[in-house]
């Protein structure tokens, strides 16, 4: 299990930020959208993930089938335990990526 830690959509309400998972570096970019984050995730120029609202409880890439996505499993998780969804201002402070293999 591997945690990446999440922007800070407070004070920019669109981040793109590159992250390494496995030996890939991916793109991902997140965008607070009206009660929501968007998620994009992309390798090199290519979409993996494109408009994913990011949410408790669901995998975040369960749903796409790819040879180049990142294998395993991708969940937002509240650090207290809540399964509750993120607003705008807890997004980076009580929330983080969890990714399984």
């Amino acid at each position: 299990m591997n945690t990446i830690q999440l922007p800070n959509l407070n004070e920019n309400a669109d981040v793109t930020q590159p992250i390494v998972i496995g030996a890939k570096a991916y793109t991902f970019n997140f965008r607070w959208v009206d009660t929501f984050c968007v998620l994009d995730i992309l390798l090199k120029d290519r979409y993996l993930v494109k408009g994913r609202a990011m949410t408790t409880g669901s995998d975040l890439i369960g749903r796409v089938k790819d040879d180049e996505l990142i294998t395993g499993s991708l969940f937002l998780v509240n650090k207290y335990g809540y399964s509750v969804e993120p607003t705008q201002e807890n997004f980076s402070t009580d929330y983080y990526l969890v990714w399984v293999e």
